[in-house]
């Protein structure tokens, strides 16, 4: 369609060496990775005051929360931080990202629980609390907010073809790449 748009940068805060993604993050100190979202965004969007610069592409903070403190450092596993910890670690190198102006944020395959804090959010796809309570409100995020690969097939209830969760969770922007005309149908 002729947008240039980057699935860059990654924003995970890494708390477990074991997790086999860790170098796409830029640190395990959240500080780090705010400071870092900042100029990744900055430089992939060539931000001006008007938006994206005459040499900039879309950026897309990536991957909406806590795929860098899962337990065990499984990858797409469960994070158990409490809410206060999953914003003010997690969540740092997206007020970075979106101070610089981000257009959009994908979402992570990683699940949200603890139900020792009475967190159950589960797969972040289908998170209304996540993308659009804090996302969207706590955060001011207004751009698109994308799936990741086949991402909402992973919500409980839900297809590749179909899942209304997600939609209403705040997700704008489906990749469901083998699975899209039944998307549409549904």
């Amino acid at each position: 369609t002729g947008q240039d748009w980057a699935f860059a940068p990654t924003l995970a805060v890494v708390r477990d060496d074991r997790w086999g993604r860790t170098y796409e993050g830029f640190s395990e100190d959240p500080r780090i990775t705010r400071a870092y979202g900042y100029d990744a965004m900055q430089g992939l969007q060539d931000t001006t005051p008007q938006g994206i610069g005459e040499v900039g592409v879309i950026g897309t903070a990536k991957h909406f929360i806590g795929d860098g403190g899962t337990d065990g450092g499984k990858d797409q596993g469960i994070n158990s931080s409490s809410e206060a910890d999953m914003i003010n670690t997690h969540g740092q190198g997206y007020y970075g990202a979106l101070a610089a102006g981000a257009q959009s944020v994908m979402i992570s395959f990683n699940s949200w629980t603890n139900e020792e804090l009475g967190i159950t959010e589960g797969k972040l796809h289908g998170s209304h609390k996540a993308i659009t309570e804090i996302l969207k409100g706590k955060m001011g995020f207004d751009g698109l907010v994308v799936s990741d690969w086949n991402g909402i097939g992973q919500v409980a209830g839900c297809t590749n073809s179909s899942c209304p969760q997600a939609i209403n969770a705040g997700i704008d922007i489906v990749m469901v790449p083998n699975d899209w005309k039944a998307f549409i149908a549904n």
